[in-house]
């Protein structure tokens, strides 16, 4: 069984758009709309979205109309019954289609991109904020047409993202066809009630470099290694360490190959040479795992292994 949900998106440019912006816009929003499943099943428990399409409508050129169609498929007429009670109960919803929490999922969305791009490629302080008042104002609109508070709604949508920095990718180009006209405003209804104003168009990045990712490696030579648990089965498993020069918090360790776990059994803590995998956050980079490259006794004697 499917729901159709039909979205427009109008940027008010007076200036022509290049046919390649016009073209990665649009696979860049497809690309956002594929994440909101993930979104409205949390926003309506125990329902399953199986399948996504998105279709074009209509597109205008000129000031850029794009009529999209979403078809959303459940499976089976139970769980798409199941999607409409809950939703019903949750925000009194009769479909999606008849009230636009799709709109606010997809508005929310972008600008959640939005931040995260101006957070870490390059904006200043100022864009960031810029952006992240609008992204406020989007959770605000879309816990209110949810039934849920600010705090649930941004939970949901953030938590619905597997990769920031691929939105963030996807936030740029879905945004670039407005840069061209600086008063240029993107809607997303016709009444011109939900919107991205020019200044927020102007603070996002006008395009992040393609190999850019949410984590990156970083070095340590000779650090203080705290042993926590051990998996004398594996190697990449089981193991875990506190390390304070870096976090106070339990990381996980995998050891090199050339490593014997069994020189570890007995130590309490030792000196290492790592390596470090990060994760970018918005309060600071978060350490997820630690890669043990070689045992270091003491600072005249160093150990390894093959």
């Amino acid at each position: 069984m499917e729901l159709s949900v039909t979205q427009s998106i109008y940027y008010s440019n007076h200036k022509e758009i290049q046919l390649s912006q016009v073209a990665e816009s649009l696979l860049a929003l497809e690309r956002i709309i594929y994440r909101t499943p993930s979104a409205l099943e949390k926003l309506f428990p125990d329902t399953k979205i199986e399948k996504v399409y998105v279709y074009i409508n209509k597109l205008e050129a000129g000031s850029l109309y794009e009529d999209i169609v979403v078809k959303f498929f459940f499976g089976s007429q139970e769980n798409m019954d199941k999607f409409i009670l809950k939703s019903r109960e949750v925000c009194g919803m009769e479909t999606l289609d008849k009230k636009p929490i799709l709109k606010f999922v997809i508005f929310s969305t972008i600008l959640f991109g939005g931040v995260y791009a101006a957070s870490y490629f390059g904006s200043s302080k100022e864009s960031k904020t810029i952006i992240e008042n609008q992204y406020n104002y989007a959770i605000k609109l879309g816990s209110e047409w949810s039934g849920t508070t600010e705090n649930q709604f941004k939970t949901i949508i953030e938590s619905s993202v597997s990769s920031k920095s691929s939105l963030a990718k996807d936030t740029t180009k879905f945004i670039r066809p407005a840069k061209s006209d600086k008063n240029s405003f993107i809607y997303f209804d016709a009444e011109k009630e939900v919107f991205i104003p020019p200044e927020v168009i102007r603070a996002v990045p006008s395009s992040i470099q393609e190999d850019i990712t949410d984590e990156y490696l970083k070095d340590f030579k000779n650090v203080e290694i705290s042993i926590r648990a051990i998996d004398l089965d594996s190697f990449k498993r089981g193991w875990a360490v506190v390390i304070e020069s870096i976090s106070d918090k339990r990381i996980s360790l995998q050891l090199d190959n050339d490593i014997d776990p069994e020189s570890l059994i007995g130590l309490r803590s030792f000196n290492g040479d790592i390596t470090v995998m990060y994760e970018r956050g918005e309060n600071g980079d978060i350490p997820k795992k630690v890669f043990l490259r070689k045992i270091i006794t003491s600072p005249e004697k160093s150990i390894t292994h093959g």
